[in-house]
């Protein structure tokens, strides 16, 4: 049980999609709890910020950029309470748009989580890992007060052995245009210095070297609704969806400050409006991000 636990914690992800997106395989800069000997320190408020860019990106003949900015702060963790362990995460995501692409893209798209993390173990070692997700998901220049939506996952973890173990769930999203997304995969500790998981809605394989360096391929099925103001013509809201394939790279500096890259391809990418009959596609491109991490 006690070697479950840690494996469960070890490589632990959000199933939330598009702004915890970049965080989700950011994250494990900082996420990962044990073993991890590039990790910020648990106990301490630790962060990470990134800035990505997508060029080129087209709608038809209708040409546009997307320039991406987040963030994630561990505001701390309540462990071995009587309902289980605590963590509380902060995660701020942003889109910015350089022209509507023929379709009445917003200017500018945001989120703003509290994501609340739970833990409890069985007697018999099977652990419900648990996220609510308070938050804002927003256009920043029409708020409307149905951004204001809680959705919340549920997953069972159990092990298959005695470095891997599977998990089942569901992704409420209440509100959302696709209110429930699956949770399902495995996760395996290769050894301390390299980790896989094989899951839905995202999976990442993770090598750790022996110089600081920790380089990461990936995969996430990426979803998320913004809630539009009034000033957009009763829309509603509007979804954006894609794949994502990710190599990415890190380097730990002094301080515990931790440098990254990453490049990736964006597939299958679409924007949807609440009131619209049909999806808009959107062409596949390439994205990089530059990050920075580290404990304060």
């Amino acid at each position: 049980m006690k070697s479950l636990n840690t494996m469960v914690a070890c490589v632990a992800m959000t199933s939330l999609c598009a702004p915890m997106v970049s965080a989700d395989l950011w994250d494990w800069e900082i996420r990962k709890k044990t073993p991890e000997p590039a990790a910020a320190p648990r106990g301490n408020v630790s962060y990470n910020a990134y800035l990505g860019l997508v060029m080129d990106s087209s709608v038809g003949n209708d040409d546009f950029d997307t320039v991406e900015f987040g963030g994630h702060w561990e505001l701390g963790e309540n462990r071995k309470t009587a309902m289980g362990d605590f963590d509380f995460d902060l995660n701020i995501h942003g889109l910015f748009f350089s022209g509507s692409a023929g379709i009445g893209l917003p200017d500018q798209l945001a989120t703003v989580v509290l994501d609340i993390e739970n833990l409890f173990t069985f007697r018999s070692g099977l652990v419900l890992e648990t996220h609510v997700k308070p938050g804002l998901y927003f256009d920043l220049d029409d708020f409307s007060s149905d951004a204001v939506m809680v959705p919340f996952s549920l997953q069972l973890v159990t092990g298959l052995g005695s470095s891997i173990s599977g998990t089942a769930g569901l992704d409420l999203r209440p509100g959302f245009e696709r209110e429930i997304m699956p949770i399902l995969g495995v996760r395996w500790a290769i050894n301390d210095k390299t980790a896989l998981d094989l899951m839905i809605p995202r999976s990442l394989l993770r090598i750790d070297t022996n110089h600081n360096w920790s380089f990461w391929a990936g995969y996430a099925w990426e979803n998320m609704d913004y809630a539009l103001g009034d000033d957009q013509s009763g829309r509603g809201q509007i979804t954006i969806e894609d794949f994502r394939l990710t190599l990415g790279g890190s380097c730990k500096m002094r301080g515990g400050m931790q440098l990254s890259v990453e490049y990736g391809k964006l597939a299958n990418r679409s924007v949807e409006y609440e009131d619209a009959s049909s999806e808009v596609d959107v062409s596949d491109e390439a994205f990089i991000r530059v990050g920075v991490g580290g404990p304060f």
